[in-house]
């Protein structure tokens, strides 16, 4: 994973005119999922029961915030915790968050393990950092994971790579008409 590539993500139904551009390591291949939200799914895998993923996900939020809302709403402890709720009253694990800028905006950051799951014959584990950011009644998350089939494993894939992922994360450029 040494060169990147351009890539993009754009909003669709009543996201239309939201557009994300985004680096990515050019040896990820495309995930098809069919779900309205996620505008772009990429994953890399090291071997059978060890891989990297990437999700943008664009949709409309409940409510729409103003910037000093997010701030003082989202960028809280309580903020940051609810953002992941749903994974944390599943099992998983909050283990960090705080506020940073991309593109000039407010974003949060998540860090967090997921509960683990199985998939075919095989327990999974995941170690995850989204970036979440709502603006204009839009929310945009950028879902960076590694995950694995033993939890030392993936933990350990998840500090090799988030230096990777927060670089990435970084260099995102967002356009909301």
């Amino acid at each position: 994973m040494k060169k990147l590539c351009v890539d993009q993500g754009r909003g669709t139904g009543t996201c239309k005119g939201v557009w994300v551009l985004f680096e990515r390591p050019c040896d990820w291949k495309d995930l098809a999922i069919d779900t309205p939200d996620i505008a772009n799914s990429l994953y890399y895998e090291i071997n059978d029961t060890t891989y990297l993923m990437f999700f943008l996900s664009i949709s409309k939020f409940p409510v729409d915030i103003t910037d000093e809302q997010f701030k003082q709403m989202i960028l809280t402890d309580k903020g940051l915790r609810g953002l992941v709720s749903d994974v944390t009253q599943g099992g998983g694990v909050f283990l960090s968050g705080r506020g940073v800028k991309i593109d000039g905006r407010d974003w949060a950051e998540i860090i967090y393990k997921s509960p683990k799951s199985t998939v075919s014959e095989y327990d999974i584990y995941n170690y995850m950092v989204n970036y979440v950011m709502i603006q204009n009644g839009i929310i945009i998350k950028l879902i960076y994971m590694a995950g694995a089939s033993q939890e030392k494993t993936a933990d350990d894939l998840f500090k090799k790579y988030k230096e990777l992922f927060v670089a990435l994360a970084a260099k995102v450029n967002v356009d909301i008409k």
